[in-house]
C-alpha cells in the first residue's frame, strides 16, 4: 500500500475511533444520570412520617432537575414543603402525636412488622400482652426494635443478636390488665422497624395471638419558611432554580384506615442543559476535530505546492552550459 493512502487510513480510523469514544463517554453519562441517579422511584413510609428528600433520596438536583415531582396514592393525600436551605431542622414547638395498635401473628408467618421514618427526639412507648386464647397454645412472642437494614438481615438470620436495638419477651396477659412495656428515645433520624416475632421460629404453623400498642410523640421538621408548598394533594410539583441549595419536605398525611403509604418521585429535566451538555457539546468537539484535520490537510497542500514552484528550473536539452569566454559558433 502507497504511504499517501496508508496514512489517510490511519487518519480515518483515528477520527472514527474519537467520534466512537465522544459518543460513547457522553451517552454513558447521560443515560446513567436519566435512568440511574435521578430516574426517580417508589417510596414506602407510614402515615405521619416526615422524609427528608435529600437525605434519603438521591433523585433530587437543582442542576439537573428545573422541578421535583411528587405523586402518590389515591387514598393519601401528603404535603410537600420546597425549603430555602438544603439541611432541614427539627420544628422546637410542634410535635406529632400518634397511636397504632398490632394484632397477632398469623399462622405461617415468622413475624407483623411496623416500620416508621422517625426524626431524632422522638419518643416512643411499646406496650404489649399476650390475649387470654394463647394459654392454650403457648407459642412464645417478642417485642424487637430495629433501625434501617437491621430488620432484613434478622429476617434471613433469626439468630443474629446485633441486629436489633431493642427487645423483650411478651410475658404479660391482656385479660388481668398486665402489659410488658418499654420506651425509646430516637437519637439519630432513620427507618425503624417495630416488630412482634415468634421467639421459637420452628412454631410457625400456630397463630400467635398478641395485641401491641405503640405511641409516639413525633418530632417534625420546621417547615414555616418554605418557599413553596402542596397542602394535602395527591401530586405536586416544585420548582427548583439552577444550582440552589433547596430541600424537599414530604409528609404522608394522617389516616387511620392505611397501614402503609407510598409516594412516587421524578426529576423533571433541565431540558436546555440536558441539550447543551450531552448533544451540543459533543458535537462541538466533533466538529472541531474534523475541521481541524480538514484546515491541516489543506495547509499540507498549500506547501507542498508552493514548494513545487519554488524550485530552480533545470536546463533544456539541445544546449550546453557554455563558460565565461567559450564563444557560439554557428555555421
Amino acid at each position: 500500500m502507497p504511504a499517501a493512502r496508508k496514512g489517510g487510513f490511519n487518519m480515518c480510523a483515528l477520527v472514527v475511533n474519537f467520534i466512537l469514544v465522544v459518543i460513547l463517554v457522553f451517552g454513558g453519562v447521560a443515560v446513567y444520570l436519566h435512568q440511574v441517579k435521578y430516574k426517580g422511584g417508589t417510596h414506602w413510609y407510614h402515615p405521619t412520617d416526615m422524609i427528608d428528600i435529600n437525605s434519603m433520596s438521591s433523585d433530587m438536583s437543582s442542576t439537573w432537575c428545573n422541578g421535583y415531582k411528587v405523586s402518590g396514592d389515591k387514598a393519601t393525600s401528603f404535603s410537600v414543603y420546597l425549603l430555602p436551605y438544603s439541611s432541614t431542622r427539627l420544628d422546637p414547638y410542634n410535635r406529632t402525636l400518634q397511636s397504632v395498635n398490632m394484632e397477632d401473628i398469623e399462622a405461617g408467618s415468622k413475624d407483623q412488622a411496623l416500620s416508621l421514618f422517625l426524626l431524632e427526639g422522638t419518643t416512643l412507648k411499646i406496650d404489649a400482652c399476650r390475649k387470654h386464647i394463647d394459654r392454650l397454645d403457648n407459642v412464645s412472642s417478642q417485642v424487637l426494635l430495629f433501625r434501617g437494614g437491621g430488620f432484613k438481615t434478622w429476617e434471613s438470620n433469626m439468630n443474629c443478636k446485633t441486629c436489633y436495638i431493642k427487645h423483650f419477651p411478651i410475658t404479660a396477659w391482656c385479660n388481668k390488665n398486665q402489659t410488658n412495656t418499654s420506651s425509646f428515645t430516637i437519637a439519630t433520624r432513620d427507618t425503624y422497624s417495630i416488630v412482634l416475632a415468634r421467639v421459637n421460629s420452628s412454631r410457625v404453623g400456630k397463630k400467635v395471638y398478641v395485641l401491641s400498642s405503640v405511641t409516639l410523640n413525633k418530632t417534625r421538621y420546621y417547615t414555616d419558611d418554605a418557599i413553596q408548598s402542596c397542602l394535602d394533594k395527591n401530586e405536586c410539583t416544585v420548582n427548583l432554580d439552577y444550582a440552589t441549595d433547596r430541600d424537599v419536605i414530604v409528609e404522608i398525611g394522617a389516616n387511620p384506615q392505611v397501614y402503609d403509604a407510598y409516594f412516587d418521585s421524578h426529576c423533571q429535566d433541565r431540558v436546555i442543559l440536558w441539550v447543551g451538555v450531552f448533544l451540543l457539546i459533543p458535537g462541538f468537539l466533533i466538529f472541531a476535530v474534523l475541521a481541524a484535520i480538514t484546515l491541516g490537510e489543506l495547509y499540507l497542500k498549500r506547501r507542498q505546492a508552493q514548494s513545487s514552484t519554488s524550485d530552480p528550473e533545470t536546463p533544456s536539452q539541445g544546449y550546453a552550459k557554455m563558460n565565461d569566454g567559450d564563444e557560439l559558433i554557428t555555421n
